[in-house]
């Protein structure tokens, strides 16, 4: 698994980076063969002198919280249960709506604080609270008050280092984890910042919030920082990314066809490009072409020897397809011109590009966002295929996405009215 660019902590105390080093190789261990593939060691210093040692997981394991899976209405198709992976109950399902629910978080979880909450929107924001009826109702049901200042996803770094650069720090913070790897200084701004949640939540001390003891381990290892529980995390499906496409407007076009090699798809992007009529075939797709053309996920074991993805000549013949499809004007020229990223999202939802890379919680975003306004906007993933036609791979996800972290020195009580609205 990729690491952040976090350094070392210092002293004795195992360093993060070796933290999710561990993590990272926990998952990858039980995902091996079929399409997962590629999941591999993270650059850096591992816990103690002598790398990825024994004591440093006993560490990381003494710190996380204990699993306790959340006991719900039982499925009448069984699901298959996985910890360490991250992915309780794939495959659990219903032949009926159940006659009778469970209560995730009974009684009320709040006692009656008022808060504020940052976090990033890759959308429209909704109205603030006193005219958001949903957040209202949100609010009464928690038993606190919630006020969410939303600000713009793309830009979202830039905030969050003002913020944390002038103390300004709001009592919750959510922060990506891709957010966090561009920030050089936030190993030590965490601790400055942030509460430890070591004592609120460790071990068995998570069973006082029941939700989050349902969270998968590996998702709360990723949110250790400095030998210390600093956030509450985001659980990650298990693949990262998805070629994304416009199947409505695939539907008009029968001589589209699904891409199986590297050539056919640079064919359909082809047959896709129509400048003149405001369309191209393709967004940003570079970190969906690495497993297409097999490139490793970080590091590959080979000859003995750690060789990392941009040495490989898988690596090679992605950086000249990707080439091809510049040269060929077949993404949009406002993704090839912007300096921090064009709104895909945007430039998608208007059929301006027809297929770009996305993580799969995008999907139902966007079709919230833009059935009421055309009905027949529909979105499919592309199936997985290689630059040959044999056998793809897809990476493995990191553990955790976004982390919610809680502002330092509010005190016990309040961190304790934190926690259990987030377990609500």
């Amino acid at each position: 698994m990729t690491s952040p660019t976090d350094g070392a902590s210092a002293g004795t105390h195992p360093s993060r980076r070796g933290f999710l080093g561990l993590v990272g190789l926990g998952a990858a261990s039980l995902a091996g063969g079929g399409l997962v593939a590629g999941c591999s060691t993270p650059s850096g210093r591992r816990p103690g002198s002598g790398g990825a040692t024994a004591a440093a997981a006993d560490k990381l394991k003494s710190l996380t919280p204990s699993y306790v899976p959340f006991q719900g209405v039982k499925p009448d198709v069984p699901g298959t249960v996985s910890n360490l992976l991250g992915v309780p109950d794939v495959g659990g399902g219903f032949l009926n709506y159940p006659a009778t629910l469970a209560d995730a978080v009974p009684g009320t979880a709040g006692k009656g604080g008022s808060y504020k909450a940052m976090t990033p929107l890759w959308g429209p924001p909704p109205p603030g609270l006193s005219e958001n009826a949903y957040f209202q109702a949100c609010n009464a049901d928690i038993g606190a008050t919630i006020d969410f200042q939303i600000a713009d996803g793309t830009t979202y770094v830039d905030k969050v280092t003002a913020r944390l650069a002038g103390g300004d720090i709001p009592d919750l913070m959510v922060i990506p984890q891709w957010e966090i790897e561009k920030m050089a200084d936030f190993n030590r701004a965490v601790d400055q910042a942030f509460e430890d949640l070591t004592p609120y939540l460790q071990g068995d001390k998570v069973k006082a919030y029941p939700m989050l003891a349902n969270l998968p381990s590996p998702a709360w290892g990723f949110s250790v920082f400095n030998g210390k529980l600093m956030a509450v995390p985001f659980p990650t499906d298990p693949f990262p990314l998805a070629l994304l496409y416009r199947k409505d407007i695939f539907d008009q076009h029968s001589d589209w066809k699904m891409p199986t090699t590297a050539d056919e798809l640079l064919d359909l992007g082809k047959a896709i490009t129509d400048p003149k009529g405001k369309r191209w075939a393709f967004g940003d797709i570079h970190e969906m072409v690495w497993p297409v053309f097999k490139v490793p996920q970080e590091w590959r074991l080979e000859g003995g020897k750690l060789v990392y993805k941009y040495e490989t000549p898988e690596w090679e013949a992605c950086v000249a397809f990707m080439r091809k499809l510049f040269q060929e004007e077949l993404i949009h020229p406002n993704v090839v011109s912007a300096n921090r990223g064009a709104n895909e999202k945007d430039l998608f939802a208007s059929g301006q590009i027809v297929i770009y890379r996305d993580g799969l919680g995008a999907w139902h975003e966007l079709l919230q966002q833009h059935r009421g306004k055309n009905p027949k906007f529909a979105i499919e993933a592309m199936p997985l295929f290689s630059h040959d036609g044999s056998t793809p791979i897809m990476y493995h996800n990191k553990p955790a996405g976004i982390f919610t972290f809680v502002k330092k020195g509010l005190g016990k009580d309040k961190i304790a009215e934190l926690l259990s609205v987030l377990n609500w």
